[in-house]
């Protein structure tokens, strides 16, 4: 058998430590956890999925031990659910099996990691979402990893998956949180104008599909104030990750010992970010979410999978007669041949400064509901996608 690479043996490690918080129920064993590490390799220009499954994995292992420790629990005196690999929300403490919220979730990474590009991202964050009932086929999920390239200021990741209705209380999960809607988990780094460390930190939130009715977004900040604040105040305080002190956040096998030293943040410093999430990014986050799930509904073939060239390796069997397999996974892309609409303002001769913006700035896109087939009875969303304007400076600079 091949040795295993520093990096695998770590992150196997990792692993171990984690099952030990985990009822048996929800381990995962060797053999599972080899396979969840082989299963993707990343394009060029994204973090690698073996160092998101190693992050992700130090997260989880503080986080609860942390809630182990303090006996963190939320405003209706529930203990905070931990986490697991496949498992992303349920008390799954061994010292307390009795108090075990536990809800039959598809396995976190039963799905491939689904890879955006840029402009994508944008021009989703850059769309309007639609009002009203949402014409969204919840069977894209039920559950979906989005990766940001590396370059990518505003968002890392974000985890999208679906609630099912579920009204048996020992069942529920996730604070007390009822109905059905989605569960998002979006990891994003901190500026360094809010924290120096600038971490990155993990922000969950819910969109329910059967709130109030005045306005979803609404809904979703609401929610979240009432129902998932403290949680989230917790989660960016003991597993967060910090980006500019390489002396943190780092996991070492001595002696085959687990070592490592973790970044806490103060309390303070947590309502900050937590506070800037809500102000500055929520709802970026909401639309782009919102948005790429109407996208998926209405344009499916968004989704485009590229095949890596191959490399087979024999199953069974000698010469002509062995089967082969290929052994290297493909990559899922998220608009692989999607480009951004950019128009330039440029100021014509004699024309007023005033009559052409000076900066670039975004034109927002839409959705709007369209009446097609026989008799034009049927009602069907499209995108109007948004306009990047290209402010008659940087158009001179260019041009220059």
């Amino acid at each position: 058998m091949k040795p295993l690479s520093q990096n695998k043996r770590t992150y196997l490690e990792v692993v171990a430590h984690v099952n030990q918080q985990l009822i048996p129920e929800y381990r995962l064993d060797i053999e599972d956890a080899l396979a969840l590490y082989d299963s993707e390799i990343s394009p060029y220009g994204y973090p690698t999925h073996q160092s998101l499954l190693l992050s992700e994995g130090m997260s989880m292992y503080h986080y609860n031990r942390e809630i182990a420790k303090r006996k963190i629990k939320d405003k209706d005196g529930e203990l905070i659910p931990g986490e697991g690999f496949g498992h992303t929300v349920r008390n799954v403490f061994p010292s307390t099996p009795e108090k075990s919220s536990v809800r039959e979730l598809p396995a976190k990474y039963s799905c491939p990691n689904y890879y955006i590009t840029d402009d994508l991202a944008d021009s989703l964050i850059e769309t309007k979402p639609p009002e009203g009932k949402l014409d969204i086929d919840l069977e894209v999920l039920p559950i979906i990893k989005v990766i940001f390239s590396k370059k990518y200021d505003k968002i890392n990741t974000v985890a999208i998956s679906k609630r099912y209705v579920d009204v048996d209380k020992s069942k529920r999960e996730n604070l007390n949180i009822k109905g059905e809607g989605i569960e998002v988990r979006v990891n994003y780094t901190v500026p360094v104008e809010i924290v120096e460390e600038s971490p990155s930190v993990n922000i969950d939130f819910f969109i329910p599909f059967d709130g109030k009715g005045h306005c979803l977004l609404c809904d979703t900040k609401e929610l979240f104030r009432e129902k998932l604040l403290e949680k989230n105040y917790f989660q960016v305080r003991v597993a967060s990750h910090p980006q500019k002190d390489s002396k943190y956040f780092v996991v070492k096998l001595k002696n085959n010992k687990f070592h490592f030293r973790w970044w806490e943040a103060k309390h303070e410093t947590a309502v900050e970010i937590v506070n800037d999430f809500i102000e500055n990014h929520m709802n970026d986050c909401y639309r782009f979410v919102i948005n790429l799930l109407c996208l998926m509904t209405q344009e499916p073939e968004i989704i485009s999978v590229q095949s890596p060239p191959s490399k087979h390796t024999a199953t069974k069997g000698v010469g002509f007669g062995s089967q082969k397999v290929n052994n290297v996974p493909n990559v899922h892309w998220l608009g692989e041949h999607f480009t951004t609409r950019v128009v330039d303002s440029k100021t014509k001769e004699g024309e007023p400064q005033g009559c052409s913006p000076k900066k670039s700035h975004w034109r927002r896109g839409h959705w709007h509901t369209i009446l097609q087939g026989p008799g034009r009875k049927q009602k069907t969303m499209k995108w109007f996608k948004p306009t990047f304007i290209r402010g008659h400076k940087q158009t001179e600079e260019v041009s220059k």
